[in-house]
């Protein structure tokens, strides 16, 4: 841990990058109702921010919460975060 370089600052910082899975961003938005929900997405996607975040507008099983959380469409039901079986490399080559 570094301390930072102003003189009597308790202000301490961490570089990350030596852990790079710990990196993580962090963004900011409104959410006047408490929905988790960002107010702007919620009035581009529905027309304002009445919405609670645990209702499926596209009846697509996903809520709109978890829509918002995954980046996809909360109108179109073929818009949906899938997580699929992956492979993994052989460690001996």
């Amino acid at each position: 841990m570094a301390t930072s370089p102003s003189r009597g600052s308790q202000k301490r910082t961490r570089d990350l990058a030596i852990v790079p899975f710990l990196k993580r961003t962090i963004t900011f938005f409104t959410d006047a109702n408490d929905d988790f929900i960002d107010d702007t997405w919620e009035a581009q996607f529905f027309g304002n921010a009445d919405r609670d975040g645990t209702r499926d507008f596209d009846h697509d099983g996903q809520s709109d919460l978890a829509e918002f959380l995954s980046g996809t469409d909360p109108t179109n039901p073929n818009s949906q975060l899938r997580v699929t079986r992956g492979s993994t490399l052989d460690e001996g080559g």
